[in-house]
């Protein structure tokens, strides 16, 4: 029987790192791409070459993107069994903070990178029947406050993977979106925040109560990612994909809050906790 082949992005860390690995370890044959591929993670490295291989790709660069169906043609004869567009970061900070350079920065990383990498990816996907797993959050069915233009990226992520999934499903090709919530990973230290200026006091005490948030966070142990490479594989390697996984406490509970309550009292709830988290007055040391 031949390996089936998988393309991950964003494989130096987190979840791209662990799913590179699992795949690997389960007989499929791996492309992972990385931005810089001199630096690639022991855990890979150690890896055989039938099994593991690398190749460069960064996100903004549209003729990286173009060329990793010519990369995807010698690594695997043309024809790929799945795809999971995983490379991603979050840009944080007061909306008023964001550069212009960041918003689209982030827009093209974790949103037009995987639209187009997919788009040329097709006639392999469709060669192979293949499927499109896409890694977004509990973001894309909310929004959080200094989370705003991250949040964005990831409602357009799953709009587009729900409406591929109709469009190409007579390709052969099934398309899925996994949403995870709060995870232990790098993710966290990788964070970009605004870059300008905010002279409104309102915004500052957010961003000075957010920065506190996570730095207690960050102190403290959270859930396996493992968890969510799991659910990836599962996917993956199922006869059907569902159209939508959550994975993790925070991201169910935040659902069945939204299909439990009307809209307007759901968001409600979730501003009252906001305000709670970000408006709350903190005291001077000394």
């Amino acid at each position: 029987m031949t390996a089936r082949t998988v393309l991950v992005t964003g494989a130096s860390s987190g979840f791209g790192l662990g799913l590179a690995r699992a795949f690997a370890e389960r007989g499929w044959h791996v492309l992972a791409t990385l931005r810089d591929p001199q630096r690639v993670p022991a855990e890979l490295a150690g890896l055989p070459s039938m099994s593991m291989q690398i190749a460069r790709l960064d996100l903004q660069r549209a003729e990286q993107i173009r060329a990793m169906a010519q990369t995807v043609g010698e690594a695997f004869d043309g024809k790929l069994d799945c795809l999971v567009n995983n490379a991603g970061f979050g840009l944080v900070g007061a909306f008023a903070t964001l550069s212009e350079r960041q918003i689209r920065r982030q827009m093209e990383v974790n949103f037009l990178g995987a639209v187009l990498l997919t788009q040329t990816l097709l006639p392999a996907l469709a060669g192979s029947r293949g499927r499109v797993i896409n890694i977004s959050s509990l973001l894309g069915e909310t929004g959080l406050p200094l989370n705003s233009i991250y949040a964005a990226s990831k409602h357009a992520l799953e709009g587009w993977s729900k409406s591929t999934r109709h469009e190409l499903a007579p390709r052969g090709v099934q398309a899925a979106v996994v949403a995870p919530g709060e995870f232990r990973t790098r993710f966290g230290d990788n964070i970009e925040w605004g870059e300008l200026a905010d002279d409104d006091p309102v915004g500052r005490l957010q961003t000075e109560n957010l920065r506190r948030f996570q730095r207690r966070r960050r102190a403290r142990p959270g859930p396996d990612a493992l968890k969510v490479v799991r659910a990836v594989i599962a996917l993956a390697e199922s006869k059907r994909m569902r159209p939508i996984v959550r994975v993790g406490l925070d991201a169910k509970l935040l659902h069945l809050l939204y299909r439990a309550l009307p809209v307007s009292w759901a968001e409600g709830v979730l501003g009252l906790t906001f305000r709670h988290a970000l408006m709350k007055p903190h005291r001077q040391d000394g």
